[in-house]
């Protein structure tokens, strides 16, 4: 699929005006290019999510932004750039959300969450380090340290160090936080199975 001619008249138009009909001319004319490279290069992402980031990224610079094709090239290289970026964040978000989800459940298949967890507890356990990292009456310090000791794995040492307290504080600390999360389990699984046992 090919780019189409750029308009500099209809690019002036959306700059000034982006949300009247011109608006919709423009995203009908690039969308099939667009969807066409998204499916192409990044197959793993929904197509129709970028492109929505996309258009939303050019609405916030077209009021500023000057289309000059000798100086910064073909319009669609400057759009694609734009999607381009769009997928890599996307794709740098679900890998470290992937990575945050692996870490935790190999911290709940061992000590001290227990072992052989079940797809039920996986999620319960998934359900409660939301709660617990969502909860405002938790210091945000507990937080933090609590994700870099026992979620991204960070060395409790390294931790102390950088919060100026000693190794063993870390460690009561963590202890605190997962007698917390095994509360909350324990609490989430046993709605759960009475939830299951009504229907």
């Amino acid at each position: 699929m090919t780019f189409p001619q750029t308009s500099r008249r209809l690019l002036a138009a959306i700059g000034s005006m982006p949300y009247d009909a011109r608006w919709t001319e423009f995203v009908t004319l690039y969308t099939p290019a667009l969807r066409d490279y998204a499916q192409r290069h990044f197959p793993q992402l929904d197509a129709d999510d970028l492109l929505q980031e996309t258009f939303i990224a050019l609405l916030k610079r077209l009021p500023v932004y000057y289309y000059d094709p000798e100086s910064k090239g073909a319009f669609h290289a400057y759009l694609v750039g734009i999607l381009r970026y769009a997928a890599l964040d996307a794709i740098r978000k679900a890998t470290r959300e992937n990575d945050r989800i692996a870490a935790f459940g190999e911290a709940a298949q061992a000590a001290p969450f227990g072992q052989g967890t079940l797809p039920l507890q996986e999620a319960a356990y998934e359900i409660a380090l939301r709660q617990f990292l969502a909860d405002p009456k938790v210091h945000a310090q507990t937080k933090e340290i609590f994700t870099r000791v026992a979620i991204k794995g960070e060395k409790p040492e390294e931790v102390a160090v950088a919060f100026g307290m000693k190794r063993n504080a870390v460690d009561q600390l963590k202890d605190r936080c997962i007698r917390r999360l095994k509360t909350l389990v324990s609490q989430l699984t046993e709605g759960l199975h009475s939830s299951s046992a009504a229907t």
